[in-house]
């Protein structure tokens, strides 16, 4: 049963990790997706001048 445990909690460890580098990589996205939207609008008024 040790070995389980051990290898449960392993598993927890490693699932908390890639939760929180995908939380970190989505707000990174979320941003540039963002910014992105902000120079489109003003690119776009630009043209429409």
């Amino acid at each position: 049963i040790q070995p389980l445990r051990a290898e449960a909690q392993d598993l927890d460890e490693r699932y908390e990790q890639a939760r929180s580098q995908q939380e970190l990589i989505e707000g990174r996205v979320k941003g540039t997706i963002s910014q992105l939207t902000e120079e489109v609008k003003t690119l776009q008024e630009k043209v429409d001048k």
